[in-house]
């Protein structure tokens, strides 16, 4: 038999081998680890070395038999039942050396002989390494990354928060029952992995209450089952109403409020930090090739020494509404009136005992008194200062130093001040004040003397007589009122100084051999490094790993290339060893800006993508469900790739499944209830990937929702590569006009597909190994189509929300609760991405919220909020900016019922009087689930989602509800 042939045979037993092993080991490695997907993970490694030891290293025969064997990367199972709360540690079990000994057994391989210890221990060791690198430190905050006490298993990630006065502090763990018994004080429904909530009923109402233990409360973050990263956030609105004396007599009264939406950041910090961790599969690739225990433990040491700061950074912005409410009056005379005139009966005494005289007046002066041109007076009525404070945080990778690598930025604090300031006078300037009024009618009087007929009067001279009073008919007439809106908006934010990511090759490469006088690899100076640094290997015997290491280096090349979690480190280890032999391994230069920090995901999925969700369905199509409909079956998709659900990708989420327990095999069944959730969270990672490569581009909702679907399909990188020399941004700024070349409602024609945005760029990807698809290149069609009509061709709907000349278009959601509802998410998150303004001035108020994309001003109110929510819903044709008019107006509408507050549903209107005036002064949208979306300020526009508040209903004034 020749060799060719022998390789396969041997492979061929092999393979049948680890088939028969790996369920054993996986019952194995489940029970003691916690962790579902790491027997896999060792038993191939372990046997890849046992093989390459058999074959004498054959690299090729190793690629024969593992070839096709797994499918996908696997990350390890992370979670939250590894945390003692108590101990603030990581705990894993270590009583599994017996049970993997004599798994191996049965497939003839010898543990000592591939690198493991007597009690295998260095695999522990090499997965505590993994949970250190990839979880936060859970210590007291004055303990944070001080040195871990032996024996305790402690995270390297530090959650830092920044505030809005420059101070900063590290966030202390707080479990989650806890973090969530705190926030059900505050009103905020945390739910746990199974929607069970806190039985702590809210406590914290007033502004002092909230605002102390919210000063608490940010100091700690928390995880949850998925070790999502938990912070608590806070916006909040005060007013302060002052009346001015004559206000009060009206039956006015000084009044506060205070209300406040105390919400959570979610983030998933592993999609940035995982560039920074030590998988444990390097570790045990390393093992294999080095046959030697103690260096691979020094490397486990190493990492160890790592450090990842996450810096929250707290962007207030501090908007104070100062609106100032003065009346202006006007005087009639009607009939006759008698004007007191006091005179001074000592120089006149033939005035007799009075010390006045009288004069009546039977025409009106006012017109000859406004002739005077004298300056008007507005008499104070009222001052409102709103102040409101919202917290857009973000989040950033401050510092990061591990094993090959050090990483800084420096972000300093920014504040900016802008102030605004609108005048409302109606109806003119032509009215006076009535003490005016009286100065006025002095000078008439005594310039005016022949006309009222008082010929005694004509003696005296001017100042000697002053009005006393007035009788009959002069009154005053409150006729109008003056609104100066002055608004200072101070934004806090954090900006990035400088970045620097530095090399620290000598940091690996110190443990192979150093310089004698330093004690640390020379870099620089290769031949310097005369010190060769010995360990303990598979016999016990103290010898430097460096002769087994490079005598592989084709082997481990091929094992680090082999898994997803370690093929970045595949080009780092060719260069390592050239900066450390001078020998060309591939890689002679070395780009670490790969290290530099991408984005964080959110977690979490706004409302309003209902349509685009049944688009992305009739796409991709379902897999199979069991019998009784409760379980997606794994199948492979027309490319050959396994999913499940509608196409989400079980190579791409294999982490996530497999931490949650379900198999990633095809044929297993997956729970319709996770996938679907998983799905959930897919889509909104896709929409915020397209946001953050699209930012600033202005795009419409599908437009945004067209790159969507192509991220769903091929992912970020290829949604977003760079095709034909250009970037998609480059490419649409070239190419694209979003006035002339966006065609809402046109139908679809071919001539569309000349366009050069779609022959440049967006006609691909098209593709799959090598091989183009028609259903790629129809996919990439019908995204185009979407993208220039907001036409979802697989569902026959236009995009709701989508308006054109003032007409709503929403599809089959038209004129419905759901209309309703996604026309307020979609417009809110316009106007959060263009930075609205909050303002009562009329002029800059557009009827349509098409029409305010063009505007100058723009603006917005409460009214006019929801006067374009329901005109994007089809449900009504006209706009109101007054919240008592808009009532005034529906209530008589016949497509409009009222409702009281206790059957409250999402989509309904909801009128309030929110300045305790006892009158309707404020309108907002019931979102569901205790949300509302709500444009009656600043801050509340500043919300890029519905806030959450239980402190509505003693404000409550009526409630209308669409049922047409």
């Amino acid at each position: 038999m020749d060799e060719e042939n022998n390789g396969n045979s041997l492979g061929t037993k092999l393979k049948d081998k680890i088939n028969s092993a790996i369920k054993k080991i996986t019952k194995i490695i489940t029970k003691f680890l916690l962790v579902k997907a790491l027997p896999i993970v060792i038993i191939i490694i372990l046997l890849a070395g046992a093989w390459y030891v058999i074959t004498g290293g054959v690299v090729d025969k190793i690629k024969e038999v593992f070839t096709g064997t797994v499918g996908g990367d696997i990350l390890h199972n992370i979670n939250i039942d590894m945390i003692d709360n108590d101990e603030r540690v990581y705990v894993i079990q270590d009583d599994y050396s017996e049970e993997i000994k004599a798994a191996l057994k049965e497939i003839d391989v010898d543990y000592t002989t591939i690198g493991l210890g007597e009690d295998l221990n260095i695999i522990k060791k090499f997965y505590e390494a993994e949970i250190v690198t990839s979880c936060p430190d859970l210590r007291l905050r004055d303990e944070i990354g001080t040195e871990v006490e032996d024996g305790n298993l402690q995270g390297i990630i530090q959650f830092k928060r920044k505030y809005s006065d420059s101070t900063e502090e590290l966030l202390e763990y707080k479990d989650f029952t806890s973090f969530q018994t705190e926030l059900a004080k505050f009103g905020y429904d945390l739910q746990d992995a199974e929607g069970n909530s806190s039985t702590q009923e809210q406590i914290y109402f007033t502004r002092s209450d909230v605002e102390s233990n919210y000063e608490e409360l940010k100091r700690y973050f928390t995880l949850d089952s998925e070790m999502n990263l938990i912070i608590a956030t806070i916006n909040s609105t005060y007013i302060d109403n002052r009346y001015s004396d004559y206000a009060k007599k009206e039956g006015n009264q000084d009044s506060q409020d205070y209300s406040f939406y105390i919400g959570i950041k979610k983030v998933n910090y592993r999609t940035v930090t995982d560039k920074y961790s030590m998988p444990m599969e390097f570790l045990l690739y390393m093992l294999m090739i080095s046959q030697n225990p103690g260096f691979c433990e020094e490397i486990v040491e190493l990492v160890k020494e790592s450090k990842i700061v996450i810096e929250i950074q707290d962007n207030i912005t501090t908007t104070t509404t100062t609106e100032s409410y003065d009346y202006r009056s006007d005087f009639i005379l009607t009939g006759s009136a008698r004007v007191y005139i006091h005179v001074d009966k000592t120089k006149y005494p033939y005035y007799g005992g009075a010390n006045y005289t009288y004069v009546n007046i039977s025409k009106d002066p006012k017109e000859e008194i406004a002739k005077k041109q004298k300056d008007i007076v507005n008499h104070p009525y009222s001052v409102k200062k709103t102040i409101e404070q919202s917290n857009n945080i973000s989040l950033y990778v401050t510092e990061a130093k591990t094993w090959i690598m050090d990483y800084e930025a420096i972000y300093s604090n920014m504040q900016e001040e802008e102030t605004m300031r609108d005048q409302i006078t109606y109806p003119d300037d032509n009215y006076i004040g009535v003490e005016d009024f009286h100065g006025y009618l002095n000078e008439y009087l005594t310039d005016k003397t022949d006309i009222l007929g008082q010929d005694d009067l004509k003696g005296v001279a001017k100042d000697q007589f002053d009005i006393v009073s007035t009788s009959g008919n002069i009154t005053e007439r409150k006729t109008g009122k003056q609104t100066i809106i002055e608004t200072q908006v101070v934004r806090n934010k954090y900006v990035i100084n400088s970045t620097i990511v530095e090399g620290k090759e000598e940091k690996f490469l110190s443990l192979l051999k150093v310089d004698p006088t330093t004690g640390i690899f020379d870099k620089q100076n290769r031949n310097k490094n005369t010190e060769y640094k010995k360990y303990k290997n598979t016999e016990g015997i103290e010898e430097s790993p460096e002769g087994n290491i490079l005598s592989a280096t084709d082997a481990l090349f091929y094992f680090l290339s082999s898994k997803e979690s370690t093929q970045s480190y595949e080009s780092i280890m060719r260069y390592l060893l050239y900066i450390y032999t001078g020998t060309n391994y591939g890689v002679t230069t070395f780009d670490f800006s790969i290290y530099e920090p991408s984005q964080f995901a959110q977690i979490g999925l706004s409302a309003g993508t209902s349509q685009f969700k049944e688009y992305l369905h009739a796409w991709e199509g379902c897999t199979s469900l069991t019998a009784d409909g409760t379980a997606y079956i794994i199948e492979k998709d027309g490319g050959g790739n396994l999913t499940v659900g509608y196409g989400v990708d079980i190579n791409a989420n294999a982490d996530i499944i497999t931490a949650a327990g379900y198999s990633t095999s095809e044929g297993a069944s997956i729970p319709k209830e996770f996938v679907d959730s998983l799905e959930d969270q897919i889509i909104s990672n896709c929409i915020q990937a397209v946001q953050n490569n699209t930012a600033g581009l202005n795009l419409t909702q599908y437009q945004i929702y067209a790159l969507a679907s192509r991220v769903y399909n091929c992912g970020s990188s290829g949604a977003f590569s760079v095709r034909n020399g250009k970037s998609f941004t480059q490419a649409y700024n070239e190419y694209w006009n979003q006035e002339r070349d966006s065609e809402y409602r046109a139908i679809p024609n071919d001539q569309m597909y000349s366009h050069s945005l779609y022959t440049q760029y967006m006609q691909e990807p098209i593709t799959s190994n090598g091989e183009v698809l028609e259903g790629l290149v129809n996919r990439r069609k019908s995204e185009w189509i979407l993208f220039k009509t907001g036409y979802f061709d697989r569902i026959d709907e236009y995009c709701s929300g989508s308006i054109i000349n003032d007409t709503a278009e929403f599809g089959s959601s038209s004129g419905t609760i759901a209309g309703i509802l996604e026309s307020a998410d979609i417009i809110f998150q316009y106007m959060y991405n263009n930075n609205y303004k909050y303002s009562l001035n009329v002029n800059k108020l557009a009827s349509t919220y098409e029409a305010s994309k063009n505007e100058m001003y723009k603006s917005t109110c409460c009214a006019t909020y929801v006067s374009w929510v329901l005109r994007s819903a089809g449900c009504i044709n006209n706009t109101w900016h007054s919240s008592s008019q808009m009532y005034s107006n529906l209530k008589n509408n016949l497509n409009f019922i009222e409702v009281s507050y206790s059957n409250i549903e999402a989509g309904d209107i909801v009128f309030m009087d929110t300045q305790g005036t006892g009158s309707i002064n404020h309108v907002q949208l019931y979102a569901g689930d205790g949300r509302w979306y709500n444009a009656g300020s600043q801050s509340r526009i500043n919300q890029a989602q519905p806030y959450k508040s239980g402190n509505v209903q003693s404000k409550v004034k009526k409630i209308l509800r669409y049922v047409k």
